[in-house]
């Protein structure tokens, strides 16, 4: 019987040197679902994002995706395969335009050769227009249409957070990975983040993968959350039962020794 889960992750560990930045760790998400990562600074969680996409190997464990090993793929061949991100420190070609920005991405699913390019076949610009096309729906969708033309440099950070997400949406993912989507968000902001989330997941019938600080808008958004303390996972399960976890109470709130 085919698997519902787009994501499986499985005993996965990464050691640094001395240092084990995630133990053993297992999770596995659905398809269409909003699935959350949290847990103190250091836990390890964007680690774990780093060996999902290929930016870092394991050194054991497994990492399946759509029902095939995606385990020490290289990020270009990752990101091609379907799974996209966003980065905790953003990371746009700062002195292009925004829509320069997601055309860029969108190049890596052309099929026309340099020399369509070079005679602008039919082929050529009919990809072109794609890719354009492609653009402006994600702008529309993030609701950053009228910044189109300005230098994605120059934009407040809260809409540089959507340029990266429209951005990461151009490589027209299955599943997407948002590190920390609304760092520096009010609370107004972040509520308006939770109805983007789900407006892509609900559109595009895409997986969300979600690592944030925000545990209000986490609670929210995810159908279930995995939490990490010190690399290892010591709790999963619905917003409601993580936040009642003991465990996780004590990695968040400490133990008081009075």
């Amino acid at each position: 019987m085919e698997s519902n889960n787009i994501l499986e992750v499985s005993s996965l560990t990464k050691q640094f040197g001395g240092l084990t930045a995630v133990n053993d760790v297992s999770f596995s998400i659905e398809k269409g679902q909003i699935f959350g990562l949290i847990g103190p600074n250091g836990a390890g969680k964007t680690t774990i994002f780093n060996l999902i996409t290929g930016i870092i190997p394991p050194t054991s464990g497994s990492i399946t995706f759509c029902g095939e090993s995606i385990t020490g793929k290289p990020p270009h061949v990752i990101a091609k395969d379907g799974i996209a991100r966003t980065f905790q420190n953003i990371k746009l070609f700062t002195n292009l335009s925004v829509m320069e920005n997601l055309v860029t991405v969108g190049q890596a699913h052309v099929d026309y050769t340099l020399l369509d390019s070079f005679f602008r076949t039919p082929k050529c610009r009919r990809a072109e227009r794609a890719m354009n096309e492609l653009a402006e729906e994600m702008l529309a969708m993030v609701g950053i249409e009228k910044y189109r033309d300005k230098r994605a440099g120059d934009l407040p950070y809260g809409i540089q957070r959507r340029v990266e997400i429209a951005r990461a949406m151009a490589l027209k993912p299955s599943l997407l990975l948002l590190d920390e989507p609304a760092a520096g968000m009010n609370e107004d902001e972040s509520s308006k983040m939770v109805d983007l989330v789900r407006r892509l997941r609900d559109t595009f019938q895409i997986s969300i993968l979600v690592i944030d600080h925000h545990m209000d808008m986490m609670m929210e958004m995810c159908s279930h959350i995995s939490v990490l303390n010190f690399g290892q996972l010591i709790a999963s399960g619905t917003p409601e039962e993580v936040q009642n976890n003991p465990a996780v109470i004590e990695a968040y709130l400490g133990v008081d020794e009075t």
